[in-house]
């Protein structure tokens, strides 16, 4: 069984200040339903990479073909030179969904792949520390071999990042794309991978000592449009996992219609700067039936600290494979109404 970690620092807008610890035991990955496959029909004009005008498949668009500026000839966002090869991945992995989701790409920071490293290492080599209940997430002064901070802030800034810290996310899997993977398939964790303020973030993992874990940093910034509705699945996608079962998370998220633990497809919605609201919602069945869900709104007064200002509901699970399900929402977005339709075909 995975298992993987979350906390949160301050939603923007000025949200909350939280930390998690879940409880339960920390899994390897293996029992991963799948992640992201990237397998999308887009019926919007195609991307044209160059062109200056950055849409839903591209990353960037910088209007040029030059690489070493940030942004490459394909219109991906570049690694800053020398970046280690596991963050690397994760910049490819978190971006492709990213793009897929229509927001655009962000930057791997140096000084963020560093405070993530110092974690996993630190995590990997002080097993003790961890023995008697402490959060993954934080680190004990009382064992100093490679303390840099209680909390991931303290660590981030210990690392030199003077930016706005936003999150944390652990894994135990000590591969890039598998955990990029797991966060996405979450209901808390795909939250800063696809989170229009996204600003940038870190990336590291550890093998040591048989303790694997994946821990990335991230910051907040400016998001391309405060007007955007960003929803996950994205429009038209296939290969998306049908099931979740909610023991796999920390904090455990509600659950599903009916009770027990295994939900359908997780859908989310991200508004830039916590400036939109949901009035109403469905997920119909390819039969047109509204299903009965459950949903997590900003509001919440025990997740809603997590949501920076996000949505997510879910049907009772688990799906069947390639079934499609198209999602209804309306509501608000910068004072403005709006309503949104859309489908997708699980793995």
């Amino acid at each position: 069984m995975r298992w993987v970690l979350f906390a949160l620092f301050a939603a923007c807008g000025g949200g909350t200040s939280a930390t998690t610890d879940g409880s339960g035991s920390h899994g390897d990955g293996s029992g991963s339903t799948g992640g992201f496959d990237g397998a999308l029909s887009i019926d919007a004009a195609p991307a044209v990479c160059g062109d200056g005008m950055r849409v839903r498949g591209e990353e960037c668009d910088d209007n040029n073909h030059t690489n070493g500026d940030g942004c490459d000839e394909n219109c991906k966002v570049e690694p800053f030179p020398g970046a280690p090869q596991a963050a690397i991945d994760a910049l490819h992995a978190v971006n492709a969904a990213r793009a897929a989701a229509d927001v655009p790409g962000r930057p791997i920071e140096t000084h963020l792949v560093t405070s993530s490293q110092n974690h996993a290492t630190y995590y990997a080599t002080n097993a003790a520390a961890y023995s008697g209940g402490l959060s993954p997430h934080n680190e004990d002064p009382n064992f100093p071999t490679g303390f840099t901070g209680v909390n991931f802030f303290d660590r981030m800034s210990a690392a030199g990042f003077g930016g706005s810290p936003m999150f944390e996310t652990m894994a135990f899997v000590g591969d890039a794309k598998s955990s990029v993977d797991e966060w996405l398939d979450t209901v808390f964790h795909r939250i800063p991978i696809l989170h229009p303020n996204l600003g940038e973030f870190g990336y590291a993992l550890s093998t040591a000592n048989g303790r694997n874990n994946d821990v990335a940093d991230y910051a907040s910034g400016a998001a391309e449009s405060a007007d955007a509705v960003i929803v996950w699945p994205p429009p038209d996608a296939t290969g998306i996992p049908g099931q979740f079962d909610i023991r796999e998370e920390g904090p455990t998220p509600p659950a599903p219609p009916g009770g027990g633990s295994v939900t359908g497809p997780l859908i989310s919605v991200f508004f830039a700067n916590s400036g939109g609201t949901i009035t109403s919602h469905a997920i119909k069945d390819a039969s047109g039936a509204t299903l009965p869900d459950t949903m997590i709104a900003p509001d919440d007064a025990t997740f809603g600290p997590f949501m920076m200002g996000s949505y997510c509901f879910y049907a009772a699970g688990p799906a069947a494979s390639h079934a499609k399900f198209t999602v209804e929402i309306a509501g608000t977005v910068n004072g403005h109404a709006f309503s949104q339709s859309w489908s997708f075909t699980t793995q």
